[in-house]
């Protein structure tokens, strides 16, 4: 008994002795809050993270209330590039916490500390801006979340990027304005949108959007900032699958492409075979408005084996084809004019270019690229909405001969 005794205080001795299990930080455990983007994931400075773990936080779950955030909550601490982070809430298996605005662009390690026990660093990279929207159940795709009624409503948003005046990190805003532009297009329809930093909630911005006529339940969500775009969202959730009928005009050619945006499908050009003069015999339908015309146009293409000599702009919803018949073939430029088709106009727009293009490209959520061959090439700007055509600087451009839907394929590189 005495012996037994005495090995039982010894084993209470060494349980006592042994050390608080430390902080552990998954691998793949931080994440971007809102996009909800895999690990390796990207967030902007000023951006909100998802840490997870083991043992990070107490039992019973610490959270933080109003502004600023402290940089230690409950005994623990989050380092982002051994910087102290702002801290949202923890509980053992996650902690939420802001990226500092300080944290440069490129790799950053995050760390935990709780006491003396330190995590070991899980990468993250940092962008100066990454837009990022947040949605209903925190999934980073689906529904958005959104405040207010009617067509006057407001996105949640991270990531647009520096302010004026400047943010401070762990504070919400005080009127900060991003300085970059911050553009938003509900089913490929732009929208009149505002942004800020929220007064209520730190790191986050509050964008008041317009909601556009036509817009409906259901419309994806485009929101883009410094040529970024955040993940897509909707706007709302349609209650039922519809199904509409549109009746083609008389005449209309047997239709063998049609080509839309991804971002409206119900607003497209439906076209026919190439015939001998090198244009697609084409139809302009817009299934939301009920409405299907012919188009007395020759909408043409550079490349003949085209199903459809349609492009569409990169997230948005107009459409456009270079104006037949073709003076040439791709090496000296196929047309001189471009028809421009955007759903908020009734009727199609042609723009003269300053030289023959060898074909179109989308370039962002309203512009077009064409590029005209010559020594060097020339690169302009399609606003498919004004018309005004402008210079564009700092690409590399590369001609190709084969090419997919619309025309010669278009090499471009940032330099």
């Amino acid at each position: 008994m005495r012996s037994l005794a005495i090995g039982l205080l010894a084993m209470t001795g060494i349980l006592e002795a042994q050390p608080t299990l430390g902080p552990v930080v998954n691998a793949r455990g931080v994440i971007n809050a809102f996009t909800q983007q895999p690990a390796p994931s990207t967030v902007a400075a000023g951006g909100i993270i998802w840490i997870s773990g083991l043992n990070l936080g107490p039992p019973e779950g610490a959270k933080a209330s109003g502004s600023p955030l402290p940089v230690e909550l409950a005994g623990l601490q989050v380092f982002v590039n051994n910087r102290p982070a702002p801290i949202f809430s923890a509980d053992p298996a996650r902690i939420v916490a802001q990226v500092p605005w300080e944290i440069p662009a490129g790799p950053a390690t995050v760390t935990v500390r709780r006491g003396q026990a330190a995590s070991r660093p899980v990468r993250l990279t940092v962008q100066p801006v990454w837009p990022a929207i947040r949605t209903r159940e925190d999934s980073g795709f689906g529904e958005a979340l959104i405040a207010g009624t009617g067509n006057a409503v407001t996105l949640r948003a991270t990531g647009l990027g520096i302010t004026e005046p400047r943010p401070v990190t762990g504070e919400a805003g005080d009127g900060n304005v991003p300085r970059n532009d911050v553009v938003v297009h509900v089913g490929g329809l732009q929208a009149k949108a505002t942004a800020k930093l929220s007064s209520e909630r730190v790191g986050e911005f509050d964008v008041e959007v317009a909601v556009p006529e036509g817009a409906r339940a259901g419309d994806v969500i485009t929101l883009r900032a410094a040529n970024r775009t955040a993940n897509l969202t909707t706007y709302r959730t349609a209650a039922t699958a519809e199904v509409a009928y549109v009746k083609l005009p008389a005449n209309a050619p047997e239709l063998r492409a049609l080509q839309a945006s991804d971002l409206r499908a119900g607003y497209l050009v439906a076209s026919g075979a190439r015939d001998a003069n090198g244009c697609w015999p084409s139809v302009l339908v817009d299934v939301p408005a009920g409405l299907a015309a012919n188009l007395d146009a020759c909408l043409t293409s550079g490349n003949r084996n085209a199903p459809s000599p349609v492009t569409f702009t990169q997230d948005g919803a107009p459409l456009a084809a270079l104006l037949g018949p073709p003076q040439g073939e791709i090496p000296n430029g196929v047309s001189g004019k471009a028809m421009l088709f955007h759903p908020a106009r009734k009727e199609p727009m042609v723009v003269d270019l300053p030289g023959a293009a060898t074909a179109l490209a989308g370039l962002d959520s309203e512009r077009f690229l064409a590029v005209i061959p010559g020594q060097p090439p020339q690169a302009v700007s399609v606003n498919s909405m004004t018309g005004e055509v402008a210079p564009v600087e700092g690409l590399g451009i590369g001609l190709g001969g084969g090419g997919g839907q619309g025309g010669a394929a278009l090499n471009l590189l940032n330099l």
